[in-house]
Order: C-alpha cells, then structure tokens, then sequence
C-alpha cells in the first residue's frame, strides 16, 4: 500500500509537446497545422455567433426593403432599438463563449485523421526513456520513430464539422438568408441612402420632400409640343448632387420658351434660376409654389426649394432668326399684264406673312402714298420653306408704267421681319386695242388733281358718249361715261378722283372685254378671300360659301370665255381643244369633301393649287388684240397645211413622170420570165395613199396606217378614173401607152413652173410668220431653200434629183410647221397662257387647263388625298364623335377626345 503522502503529493503536469523529429519537419506541416487551426477557428466561430450572424441579416434585409419607411417613427425607432439590444446580447454571448484554439488543439485536431487510432504527431516528440544504452532498443525505437514519421507526412487537415443541424435543429437560418437575398435585389440602386434612412428615425410626424414639375412651352409658332420635367417621376437633383438617368442632359429650347414651375410639399421659399433670369417661387396653396418666367438666354436650369436642388439642368437656348427672302427671278409682266414675282422665302420655324413694298422712283403730284404694300399668299401647311410665285394687277393703279423699287419682306411668328435685295422694274401698263377703250383710257390718264385738267376731260368723255354706237350701245358704258363727266363738271374740286378713275377704267374693260371683265372682277376678289384663307384658320362655314360662290364665278368666266374664242374652224385641230371644266368641278367638290372633313392641311394645298388656276383662267380672255393674232395664227397655219398638200402633189407627179421616162427606156420582158421559179416577178413601185411605195417591201398582213392628221394624202388613183394608171409591170399587166417626148418635155416644164410658184408662196408666208413671231423657224428657212433646188433641178429635167429635194422639203415643212405653232404660241402667249397642270386629267390631256389646252406641268407635283384617304379620315372622325358622346366615359378622357376631333 502505498504511503498517504504518495496520494496527496499533487499531480504533475503533462510535459510539454517536444518539437517533432527532424525528419517530421518542415513547411508542409505548418500548412497543415495552420488549417486545422482554422477549421477549429470557423467552428468555434459558428458555434457561438450564428444567433448574431442571423439577426444581422435580419436588420439588413428590413433596412434595405425600406419597410421601416412605412412604419410610424416611434414604431421604427422601437424596432431600431430592440435590433441594437438583440445584436448587443447575441454577440456579448458569442464572445464570452469563443476561446482561440491552441497549437496542441491543431495537432490533436490533425491526428484524428491517423490510420488505427495512433497519434503520429505525439509520438515524433517522445524520447526513450530506458535502454538506450542497448543497441537493440535503440534500433526498435528508430524504426518506430521512422513509422511514426510515414504516418505523419500521410495527414490532412479534415473539413469542417457540420454542426448547424444540431444548434439549429428547426432550419430557422433559412430566413434570414431569404430575407437577405429579397431585400438586396429591391435596395441594390441605392443601398447607402435606404441604410442611412433605416439607421436615423423620424419621430417627429414624416413629411415627404418636396418635388418640383416644371413646364417648358415652346412659342405656338415653332409647332414644338411642351416639355415636362417632374422630379418625382424622372428623379431630380438633390442636396447639388445630379439625378441619374440623364439629368445632365441639356435642355434644347427656342428662345421665347415660357416656364412655370410647381414645387409640391412642405416648403417656405425658393427660386427659380433660368439662364440669366432668377424668378422668386409665392405660394399658390399651403403645399405648392409657383414661379412663371421665359427662358431666352443660356445657361442653367436650376430650382431650389428648402435648400434642396431639385431640378438642375443646362440650358441651350437656339435663338429665333430673321426670316429670309428673295427673289428667284426678276419680276416681270405676266399674263393680261398683270406684275408677276416669283420668291423664295424660309424661316427657321415658320413664316407668317410676306409682301412686297412698291417705292416710285419719282414721286408725282397726285400721288396718294408713299409706298404701297402687297400681300404674298403663303400656300401649304409647312410654312418653314415657301416657293411664290405671286400676280398683281396693278394697271388700274397710278403707278402703272413708271418705274419703281420692289423690296420683298417676309415675317414670322417672333415678329421679325427680314427684307431682301430690292431691285427696280416698270410696272405693267394695260395696251387696249379697241379704239373706244383707248379713248377712254386717255381721258382716264387725263384726270388729276388739278383743276385744270377737268374741262378737257369733260370735253372728251362728251366725245365719246356722242357715238354710242362705237362701243356696241352698252348701256352700262354709256352710264359709267355720263356718270364720271357729271362728276367732274358739278362738284369741281370735291371731285373724287379715284372714284372718276375707277368709273372709267371699268367702262374700258367692259368695252374691251365685254361680259368677261365682270367675271374677272368676281375672280379677283374670290382670289383675295383665297389668299386670306391660305394665311390664317380656316372656318368651314365661310370655305362652304367661298366653293360655291366660286363655282359660280367659274360658270360666268367659262361661259364669257366660249363667246370670245375664236370657233374651232379659225385655228388647225392642234391649236384649239374642246372646252371643258369638268376637273375643275373635280377639284372643288373634292375641297368641299375636305372641309366637311375639316383636313386643312390637304384643303390649304388644294386652295394654292385653286389659286394658280383663277390666275390662269383670268389670263385666258383674249383680248381683241389677241383674237387678231390668233386668227392670223390659224391663216398661216392653214397656208402651211396648203403648202404641204401643193409640194406632196407636185412629188406624186414628178415621180409619174419619172416612172413613165423609166418605162419607156426599160427593155421588154421575155416571155417565160414570171413564175419559172428562176427570176422573181418584179413590180414597180406604185402610189399608195399619196405616198411611195415598193412591192418587195410589202407584206399582206401589214397595211400602211391612214392618218387623218395628214390631209395632204390622195388616194391612189381607181381603174378607169382620171389621172395615171401606175401599177405593176410584167405579170400580165397592161402598161401605158409611153407618150411622145414633146409630151415629157412640156409635163417638166410645167412641174418646174409650179414648183417656182411654190416656192414663192413660201417665201411670202415666211415673211408673214417672222413678223408675228419676230423669229424665223429654221427648218422653213431651210425647207423654201430645198423647194427652191427641186425647181432647179425640174428646169434641167434631173427629175430624181427633183424628187429627192421634194422629199427634202415635205420633212422640213413638217417639222417646220411645229417649230412655227410654238413660237406663234408663245407670241401671244400673255394672252392664252392656260398652260397649268389640272389634277384629275386624263389620257390625251394630261396637264390640261379647264379649256382643253395642253399643260407642262405635273399633277403629281400637288399632293392632293386621294379617296380611301379620305374616307378614312371621314371614318376616324365618326369614331372620334361616337366615343366623345358615350356617357360612359370619363370626363378627361372626353375632353381629349374633343381635342382630337378638330385635328381630323
């Protein structure tokens, strides 16, 4: 038994881990013991703070949800403190459970890996501690000791040990972490912002920020729609930081924009900064501020409110430009002597108006202004760009003839006005071709200011009434004379001297023109209504009774215009087409089915293009000076048709006569010679319609076509009818008796006689059409010549040479003859110039006037809705007024409907 002492002698500790054998170290077993150690670390970790880790992603996810911001403040701030309270304890008891792992902890951790239980680690730091003296001892321990070593260097940190199961043996961890994971995809834009609102409750009642709406209308005539900027929409400047999605952006405005500015929320004061003008925000209720101003310089936007910036936002700000202006060409006299100016005009926006200013180079006694202004119509709906062409009459006025300095002017919506380069011109004077006009016109030009002028105008205008007779016995011109010569004889100088002159101008006209000149005075003013319509809105019910009253103004003028025409027997078929107005009647009914529709933008093109036509229409009464010229016109065509047929003629029988010479020098035909299959039967050639034709050239299936447009052509002659039998030769057919050569003879000289006078016909209606044209067209020039070399060639009997030049000389005539029409036209083409497009024409007259004529011009070149168009617009209006009267529908939705219907 062992002594009492042995049991209370206390216990000595272990010794302390001996530092393995030298062959057991070395960098791999740091690795190896730093990971073991690691691993104890983690689970110790895990085993103590997971409470705290889990309540952690607790808070996160609330804070980042912004779930709190719903919360009333002292809720918030009670949940904020019992997080704190709960985190403080969990942690507290995580930390006062956690010890750090020792070395010996590492290699126990380690040697739990070894093979059959042993302890590797341990057993590479024992000693021997008896027989080490013994060689056999020593050499059993070193091959332990080399054992031991092997399994050492085998070991491997293992994994952690899954403990959570059993600390939480519920799976309540799974919550957090979803929590978590919900609450980072809704806060991950702004997650500093929300944990900061999370961590600082309110307990105060909460008052949302404020938020601004800005509105940013552009002037009404840039046609640019309004601009919003809502702050609690798009996200806004804040505390001098810029919002994102494009709050930087600058602002592109016209200068002129206005502004109104609406800040919403608890706010005592702010200010509004646009460019250069800073525009304090009053107070519209107990949560709104206002501010209205106009931005017209650059800079910045900015709106501040409670020392919060709420908008801010760089400005650029495109400046309004003058409108510019020009003329295309130089002014010139246009049809019935009317000023015609062609412009071109743009302005950056829109155009409002434009004009011309007329500035006499001499003022003269009498003269009532300074300056006259004349209005340009302004066709088509965008008004940014405009093409003018624009007629005047101007020959009623004082000023007509003199000389003058036309300045075009131009406007736009800012009311600025931009001039072009002014250039001078005479203005157009009147020429009237009836005596009785003239006179007038004289008597007209007569009157003045001055009393002096008043008894010789007087005398003359008693003249004139003394010959009724002279002007037809109008009782309208005599009543016009007797009125203004009552005028100026008993009222002296309150004499009206417009009023006599304007009397007396229309008693000209309507000796002149006859019943026509009261259709153009009603097309003038329908014209002035027309061009008020293009430049301002238009209302349905004035265009219903401006179509109609044009229609009817149409009916006069087409019917004035059939009795002044000359018949269709004065001019060739190709001058003179059949008078119809039935595209006309087209256009306007298909302007009134857009004003029904209330389409002003194809009823403003339709007006421009209505407004060509009534300035063509009234060009195309021709005066007396024009029927003259067109009846001289029809007599030189004519003689040119005339000469055609005589030189067509004059062919045909040199050819006969050229053929019987041929015959009666060809040998005859030996018997057997036709239809042996070896020689072709040959004919000669024969005259087909007047015209030369060769047997092997024809075809049965192939006629030559018959051309009523040729009146030159005869027939060829019929068996037994007067004049020669030519036909083909051989093939059993008679031939001619050959006349003797006296005969041949004298038949040349008569066709060279005829040929001489021909040509001197032609040189006397050369003569004529180059006074009527001031030109001489060069293929008649060219055709007299040719006829000229055909006679020459007769009188030395060369009768092909003859023919060839004959041949020569109908091309040219041809030809000729259209070259002479054209220019004859365009001699008198101010007085018949219908030569506009008309929509709607068909094949054969394609840019046809209202009288037949023909036009150069396109009717694509107008873009006029066609009827599906139309009918569709008319159907989208239906449905626009049946959902604006349906009872059912809101009050806003309403009264964006009715908005809409006007549009359509």
């Amino acid at each position: 038994m062992a002594p009492k002492s042995a049991k209370t002698a206390p216990r000595r500790p272990l010794p302390p881990l001996r530092r393995p054998a030298r062959a057991m170290r070395g960098p791999w077993l740091r690795v190896s013991l730093g990971l073991a150690w690691l691993v104890l670390v983690w689970e110790r970790l895990l085993r103590g703070f997971w409470p705290a880790l889990a309540g952690t992603g607790i808070g996160l996810a609330l804070a980042l949800s912004g779930v709190t911001s719903l919360l009333p403040g002292w809720l918030h701030l009670a949940l904020l403190i019992a997080l704190i309270l709960a985190l403080g304890v969990a942690f507290g008891l995580g930390a006062w459970r956690f010890s750090w792992p020792t070395r010996g902890q590492a290699w126990r951790a380690l040697e739990k890996n070894a093979r059959q239980g042993h302890r590797p680690l341990t057993a590479s730091a024992d000693v021997l501690a008896l027989g080490g003296e013994d060689p056999l001892s020593r050499a059993l321990w070193r091959r332990h000791r080399n054992r031991m070593a092997a399994e050492a260097r085998a070991l491997r940190p293992s994994a952690p040990t899954p403990i959570m199961a059993g600390l939480d043996p519920h799976g309540l961890r799974v919550v957090p972490i979803l929590l978590l994971a919900v609450a980072l995809v809704a806060g991950h834009r702004d997650p500093g912002a929300r944990l900061l609102a999370f961590l600082s409750p309110s307990v105060l009642p909460a008052h949302a920020p404020p938020t601004a709406t800005v509105w940013l209308t552009p002037p009404d005539y840039t046609g640019q729609p309004p601009l919003r900027l809502d702050t609690a929409i798009e996200g806004a400047a804040t505390s001098g930081q810029a919002a994102e999605d494009g709050a930087a952006s600058p602002l592109s405005l016209p200068a002129g924009t206005a502004l109104l500015a609406l800040v919403h929320g608890r706010a005592e004061a702010g200010l509004v900064i646009a460019g250069e003008r800073q525009t304090a925000l009053t107070r519209l209720d107990d949560q709104t501020l206002r501010a209205e101003t106009t931005v017209d310089s650059q800079g910045r936007l900015v709106v501040r409110a409670e020392g919060r910036i709420l908008v801010d936002r760089p400005l650029a700000v495109i400046a309004d430009a003058a409108p510019v202006i020009a003329f295309t060409q130089p002014p010139d006299t246009g049809p019935r002597w009317r000023l015609r100016t062609r412009l071109a005009a743009s302005d950056d926006y829109a155009l409002t108006a434009a004009g011309l200013t007329l500035r006499p180079i001499r003022q003269q006694p009498g003269d009532p202004e300074a300056t006259m202004d004349l209005a340009l119509p302004l066709a088509g709906s965008d008004r940014r760009s405009a093409e003018i062409v624009a007629f005047h009459d101007l020959t009623a006025h004082r000023w007509a003839g003199r000389a003058v300095e036309i300045t075009p002017w131009a406007t736009d919506g800012a009311g600025q006005r931009g001039e072009g380069p002014a250039l001078r011109v005479v203005l157009p004077r009147r020429v009237f071709s009836h005596a009785v006009a003239q006179a007038i016109i004289a008597e007209r030009d007569r009157v003045s200011d001055s009393l002096a002028t008043y008894g010789e105008a007087v005398t003359g205008l008693d003249g004139i009434a003394r010959h009724p007779d002279a002007f037809g016995g109008d009782p309208a011109v005599f009543l016009a004379l007797r009125a203004a010569r009552a005028h100026l004889a008993g009222r002296g100088e309150a004499s009206d001297i417009d009023r006599v002159r304007a009397l007396l101008w229309a008693a000209a006209l309507r000796v002149e023109e006859g019943d026509a000149s009261r259709a153009n005075a009603r097309l003038d003013a329908l014209r002035e209504r027309i061009d008020q319509a293009l430049s301002g809105p238009i209302d349905q019910r004035e265009m219903d009774q401006l179509l109609r009253e044009t229609r009817a103004a149409l009916q006069d003028l087409m019917r004035a215009l059939a009795q002044t025409m000359p018949s269709a027997a004065t001019l060739p078929p190709d001058m003179m087409a059949e008078m119809e107005s039935t595209d006309l009647d087209d256009l306007l009914a298909r302007m009134q089915e857009m004003n029904r529709l209330g389409a002003q933008d194809a009823l403003r093109d339709m007006l421009a293009n209505l407004d060509q036509m009534l300035q063509s229409l009234q060009a195309g009464a021709p005066s007396a000076e024009d029927m003259a010229a067109m009846e001289r016109m029809g007599k030189a065509a004519d003689a040119l048709g005339r000469m055609r047929r005589d030189q067509n003629s004059l062919l045909d029988e040199t050819f006969r006569e050229n053929q019987t010479r041929s015959a009666d020098l060809a040998p005859p035909p030996r018997p057997g010679d036709q239809g042996n299959g070896l020689v072709p039967p040959f004919d000669g050639p024969t005259i087909e319609g007047g015209l030369l034709s060769l047997p092997w050239l024809r075809q049965p299936s192939i006629q030559a076509p018959s051309d009523p447009s040729l009146p030159h052509q005869i027939p060829p002659s019929e068996p037994g009818g007067p004049g020669p039998k030519v036909g083909t030769r051989g093939g059993g057919a008679a031939s001619p008796a050959p006349p003797p050569p006296q005969a041949g003879e004298a038949v040349a000289d008569d066709l060279a006689r005829r040929q001489k006078a021909l040509t001197g016909r032609m040189e006397e209606l050369l003569a004529e059409i180059a006074e009527m044209t001031g030109t001489l067209p060069a293929d008649l020039g060219e055709a007299a010549l040719t006829m000229d070399d055909a006679a020459a060639a007769l009188d030395k009997g060369a009768l092909q040479d003859a023919m060839t030049s004959q041949r020569r000389a109908l091309e040219l005539l041809s030809s000729g003859r259209q070259q002479a029409m054209a220019q004859m036209r365009q001699a008198i083409g101010s007085g018949m110039p219908m030569m506009m497009p008309m929509p709607g024409g068909g094949p054969g007259r394609m840019g046809a006037d209202p009288l037949g004529r023909g036009g150069s011009g396109s009717p694509e070149r107008v873009g006029l809705p066609s009827r599906p168009d139309a009918q569709r617009a008319r159907d989208i209006l239906d449905e626009l007024r049946r959902r604006a009267n349906d009872p059912e529908r809101s009050r806003p939705e309403k009264d964006y409907l009715e908005r809409l219907i006007p549009e359509y």
